[in-house]
Protein backbone atom coordinates (compact mmCIF):
# COMPACT_ATOMS: atom_id res chain seq x y z
CA UNK A 1 0.00 0.00 0.00
CA UNK A 2 1.61 3.33 -0.93
CA UNK A 3 1.86 5.87 1.84
CA UNK A 4 1.51 9.33 1.62
CA UNK A 5 2.34 13.00 2.98
CA UNK A 6 -0.07 15.95 4.14
CA UNK A 7 1.00 19.01 6.14
CA UNK A 8 -1.75 19.90 8.31
CA UNK A 9 -2.25 23.09 10.79
CA UNK A 10 -4.39 23.27 14.50
CA UNK A 11 -7.60 24.99 14.48
CA UNK A 12 -10.10 26.19 17.10
CA UNK A 13 -13.16 27.70 15.22
CA UNK A 14 -16.33 25.29 14.36
CA UNK A 15 -19.44 25.74 13.01
CA UNK A 16 -20.26 26.04 9.58
CA UNK A 17 -19.48 29.76 9.07
CA UNK A 18 -15.81 28.27 10.54
CA UNK A 19 -15.89 26.04 7.39
CA UNK A 20 -17.30 28.19 5.22
CA UNK A 21 -14.42 31.05 5.64
CA UNK A 22 -12.36 28.18 5.57
CA UNK A 23 -13.21 26.90 2.25
CA UNK A 24 -12.69 30.71 0.59
CA UNK A 25 -9.37 30.55 1.87
CA UNK A 26 -7.68 27.44 0.33
CA UNK A 27 -8.68 25.00 3.25
CA UNK A 28 -10.89 22.42 4.57
CA UNK A 29 -11.75 21.45 7.70
CA UNK A 30 -10.43 18.00 9.12
CA UNK A 31 -10.13 16.01 12.15
CA UNK A 32 -7.61 13.00 13.40
CA UNK A 33 -9.13 10.72 16.13
CA UNK A 34 -8.56 7.48 16.89
CA UNK A 35 -9.08 4.52 20.02
CA UNK A 36 -7.97 6.03 22.61
CA UNK A 37 -6.72 8.71 21.23
CA UNK A 38 -7.32 13.23 21.75
CA UNK A 39 -9.64 14.15 18.73
CA UNK A 40 -7.88 17.11 17.03
CA UNK A 41 -8.94 19.99 14.88
CA UNK A 42 -7.15 20.76 11.56
CA UNK A 43 -7.57 22.48 8.51
CA UNK A 44 -5.63 21.27 5.54
CA UNK A 45 -4.68 22.65 1.88
CA UNK A 46 -7.76 21.86 -0.21
CA UNK A 47 -5.55 21.62 -2.91
CA UNK A 48 -3.27 19.13 -1.66
CA UNK A 49 -6.26 17.13 -0.79
CA UNK A 50 -7.67 16.66 -4.15
CA UNK A 51 -3.62 15.87 -5.71
CA UNK A 52 -3.32 13.65 -2.41
CA UNK A 53 -6.41 11.32 -3.46
CA UNK A 54 -6.54 11.75 -7.06
CA UNK A 55 -7.48 8.43 -7.45
CA UNK A 56 -9.73 5.42 -6.01
CA UNK A 57 -6.75 3.83 -4.55
CA UNK A 58 -5.45 6.82 -3.02
CA UNK A 59 -8.84 7.00 -1.02
CA UNK A 60 -7.18 3.81 1.06
CA UNK A 61 -3.19 4.50 1.45
CA UNK A 62 -1.89 5.56 4.60
CA UNK A 63 -0.74 8.90 5.47
CA UNK A 64 1.50 10.79 7.27
CA UNK A 65 -0.03 13.72 8.83
CA UNK A 66 2.94 16.18 9.52
CA UNK A 67 1.51 18.86 12.29
CA UNK A 68 2.45 22.16 12.76
CA UNK A 69 3.97 21.45 16.03
CA UNK A 70 6.37 18.86 14.71
CA UNK A 71 4.72 15.84 15.43
CA UNK A 72 3.59 13.27 12.95
CA UNK A 73 0.56 10.47 12.80
CA UNK A 74 -0.02 7.92 10.84
CA UNK A 75 -3.85 7.89 9.57
CA UNK A 76 -5.75 6.75 7.02
CA UNK A 77 -8.57 8.38 5.70
CA UNK A 78 -11.85 7.36 7.48
CA UNK A 79 -14.85 9.34 6.21
CA UNK A 80 -15.01 12.20 3.81
CA UNK A 81 -17.83 14.99 2.66
CA UNK A 82 -17.85 15.71 -1.51
CA UNK A 83 -19.51 18.43 -2.98
CA UNK A 84 -21.85 16.78 -4.99
CA UNK A 85 -21.39 18.71 -7.99
CA UNK A 86 -18.44 20.21 -8.19
CA UNK A 87 -16.33 17.02 -6.79
CA UNK A 88 -14.34 18.97 -4.60
CA UNK A 89 -13.57 17.33 -0.72
CA UNK A 90 -15.39 19.69 1.83
CA UNK A 91 -14.32 17.75 4.65
CA UNK A 92 -12.17 14.73 6.22
CA UNK A 93 -11.71 12.42 8.65
CA UNK A 94 -8.56 11.09 9.60
CA UNK A 95 -7.88 7.67 11.74
CA UNK A 96 -5.00 7.40 13.87
CA UNK A 97 -3.39 4.12 12.99
CA UNK A 98 -0.79 1.78 15.15
CA UNK A 99 0.72 -0.14 12.06
CA UNK A 100 1.67 -3.10 13.95
CA UNK A 101 -2.29 -3.51 15.01
CA UNK A 102 -4.65 -4.98 12.62
CA UNK A 103 -7.57 -2.62 11.32
CA UNK A 104 -10.60 -2.74 8.88
CA UNK A 105 -11.34 -0.36 6.44
CA UNK A 106 -12.77 -0.65 3.01
CA UNK A 107 -11.15 -0.96 -0.50
CA UNK A 108 -12.86 -1.14 -3.90
CA UNK A 109 -13.59 -4.52 -6.23
CA UNK A 110 -12.22 -4.69 -9.44
CA UNK A 111 -13.35 -7.02 -12.03
CA UNK A 112 -10.98 -9.36 -13.73
CA UNK A 113 -11.55 -11.14 -17.17
CA UNK A 114 -13.79 -11.09 -19.62
CA UNK A 115 -16.67 -13.07 -18.84
CA UNK A 116 -18.17 -15.57 -20.68
CA UNK A 117 -21.47 -14.67 -20.79
CA UNK A 118 -21.06 -11.20 -22.03
CA UNK A 119 -19.12 -12.56 -25.44
CA UNK A 120 -22.79 -14.63 -25.44
CA UNK A 121 -25.02 -11.30 -25.32
CA UNK A 122 -25.04 -10.94 -21.77
CA UNK A 123 -25.03 -7.46 -19.76
CA UNK A 124 -22.68 -7.49 -17.03
CA UNK A 125 -23.91 -5.21 -13.82
CA UNK A 126 -21.89 -5.11 -10.68
CA UNK A 127 -23.87 -4.39 -7.54
CA UNK A 128 -20.88 -3.99 -4.81
CA UNK A 129 -18.44 -1.90 -5.23
CA UNK A 130 -16.49 -1.73 -2.23
CA UNK A 131 -15.55 -4.16 0.53
CA UNK A 132 -14.43 -4.54 3.92
CA UNK A 133 -11.48 -6.03 4.77
CA UNK A 134 -9.24 -6.26 7.99
CA UNK A 135 -5.53 -6.55 7.73
CA UNK A 136 -2.33 -4.70 9.41
CA UNK A 137 -1.78 -1.18 7.71
CA UNK A 138 1.10 -2.20 5.47
CA UNK A 139 -0.66 -4.91 3.95
CA UNK A 140 -3.67 -3.35 3.32
CA UNK A 141 -4.29 -3.38 -1.08
CA UNK A 142 -5.23 -0.89 -3.26
CA UNK A 143 -7.94 -2.98 -4.38
CA UNK A 144 -9.73 -6.83 -4.30
CA UNK A 145 -9.74 -8.61 -7.54
CA UNK A 146 -12.97 -10.33 -8.75
CA UNK A 147 -12.60 -12.60 -12.00
CA UNK A 148 -15.60 -12.79 -13.85
CA UNK A 149 -14.03 -15.01 -16.89
CA UNK A 150 -16.21 -18.11 -16.45
CA UNK A 151 -19.36 -15.88 -15.63
CA UNK A 152 -22.34 -17.22 -17.66
CA UNK A 153 -25.63 -15.40 -18.88
CA UNK A 154 -28.09 -15.46 -15.48
CA UNK A 155 -24.86 -16.69 -12.92
CA UNK A 156 -23.86 -14.38 -9.80
CA UNK A 157 -20.65 -13.87 -8.36
CA UNK A 158 -20.70 -13.51 -4.73
CA UNK A 159 -18.11 -12.41 -1.65
CA UNK A 160 -16.78 -15.62 -1.26
CA UNK A 161 -15.49 -15.92 -5.15
CA UNK A 162 -13.04 -12.85 -4.74
CA UNK A 163 -9.48 -13.18 -4.91
CA UNK A 164 -7.97 -13.38 -1.26
CA UNK A 165 -4.96 -11.85 -1.17
CA UNK A 166 -2.42 -12.98 2.25
CA UNK A 167 -2.36 -11.03 5.25
CA UNK A 168 -6.04 -9.94 4.41
CA UNK A 169 -8.87 -11.20 5.98
CA UNK A 170 -12.46 -10.44 3.77
CA UNK A 171 -15.41 -9.26 5.93
CA UNK A 172 -18.86 -9.75 5.11
CA UNK A 173 -21.84 -12.23 4.41
CA UNK A 174 -20.24 -14.61 1.93
CA UNK A 175 -23.25 -14.91 0.13
CA UNK A 176 -23.46 -11.04 -0.61
CA UNK A 177 -23.96 -10.69 -4.19
CA UNK A 178 -20.83 -8.29 -6.34
CA UNK A 179 -21.29 -8.91 -10.24
CA UNK A 180 -24.33 -10.34 -12.18
CA UNK A 181 -24.47 -11.00 -16.00
CA UNK A 182 -28.09 -10.49 -17.45
CA UNK A 183 -29.87 -11.46 -20.37
CA UNK A 184 -29.51 -9.30 -22.84
CA UNK A 185 -32.18 -6.61 -23.28
CA UNK A 186 -35.04 -7.46 -25.89
CA UNK A 187 -37.31 -5.08 -27.68
CA UNK A 188 -40.71 -5.62 -29.78
CA UNK A 189 -40.69 -3.86 -33.73
CA UNK A 190 -43.51 -4.43 -36.19
CA UNK A 191 -43.16 -5.93 -38.72
CA UNK A 192 -45.55 -6.46 -41.84
CA UNK A 193 -46.12 -9.72 -42.90
CA UNK A 194 -46.86 -11.17 -46.49
CA UNK A 195 -50.36 -10.98 -46.08
CA UNK A 196 -49.67 -7.63 -44.95
CA UNK A 197 -50.59 -7.24 -41.66
CA UNK A 198 -48.12 -6.24 -39.04
CA UNK A 199 -46.89 -8.93 -36.31
CA UNK A 200 -44.72 -7.85 -33.87
CA UNK A 201 -41.06 -9.26 -33.78
CA UNK A 202 -38.68 -9.61 -31.00
CA UNK A 203 -34.92 -8.43 -31.88
CA UNK A 204 -32.08 -8.47 -29.42
CA UNK A 205 -30.21 -5.24 -28.68
CA UNK A 206 -27.61 -6.81 -30.92
CA UNK A 207 -30.02 -7.66 -33.77
CA UNK A 208 -30.91 -4.32 -33.46
CA UNK A 209 -27.92 -3.01 -34.17
CA UNK A 210 -26.91 -4.90 -36.91
CA UNK A 211 -30.36 -3.90 -38.88
CA UNK A 212 -29.16 -0.16 -37.95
Amino acid sequence: MEQLELAANSRSETGKEAAKHLRAQGFIPAVVYGEGKETILLRVSARDIFHLFSTEAKLHAIVKLKLDDGKEKMVILKEKQIHPLSGKFLHCDFYQIDLNKLIKTKVSIKLTGSADGVKAGGMMGQVVREVEIESLPTRIPEHIEADVSSLQIGELLYLKDLTQVEGVTILGDPEQVIATIGAPKVVEEEVVSETGVKEPEVISERKKEEKA
